[in-house]
């Protein structure tokens, strides 16, 4: 003969109350969690392009003049900003024309490809860096361009 605790309806109700509350509420966790991580990840997005897109109109005179000491002062503003890592202008051509700061990046690491660039979740979770690179614009004409790279 086998003894079995021998639950009444009532505690069998609670049993099943608080169990299906719990799996509701960490189900509720998970999913919130979830897609805050991937706003977390849009607007450190949409951060790092506004950001690399007002440095490089601020850098277009000097980049189009290929003036390095100029160009080198208007990516200077960067180095006070919260989480930015590096700034690189190139000339048009490819040659590297002022840079600041310094970074590793992984291949899995993040790279922004336009503004409406989303990744997965466990890309957002693992990546240590997030990368922009956007053209820099003078005169309706691309003379150069600004990669920044951030932590995450």
């Amino acid at each position: 003969m086998t003894l079995r605790p021998h639950l009444s309806i009532r505690s069998r109700l609670i049993l099943l109350v608080v169990s299906a509350t719990l799996l509701a509420s960490a189900f509720l966790v998970g999913v919130t969690g979830w897609r805050e991580t991937e706003s977390y990840g849009q607007s450190r997005r949409d951060a790092l392009l506004n950001t690399a897109h007002a440095i490089a109109a601020a850098a277009a005179t000097p980049v189009a003049d290929q003036d390095s000491v100029s160009t080198a002062q208007a990516i200077n503003a960067i180095a006070r900003l919260k989480g930015i890592v590096f700034a690189g202008i190139e000339t048009a051509d490819g040659r590297p024309l002022a840079e600041i700061g310094a970074a590793e990046q992984l291949a899995g690491d993040l790279v922004v490809e336009g503004a409406d660039t989303r990744w997965p979740l466990p890309a957002i979770l693992r990546s240590r860096t997030m990368e922009a690179a956007v053209p820099v614009i003078h005169g309706g004409l691309p003379v150069g361009s600004l990669r920044i790279i951030a932590d995450t």
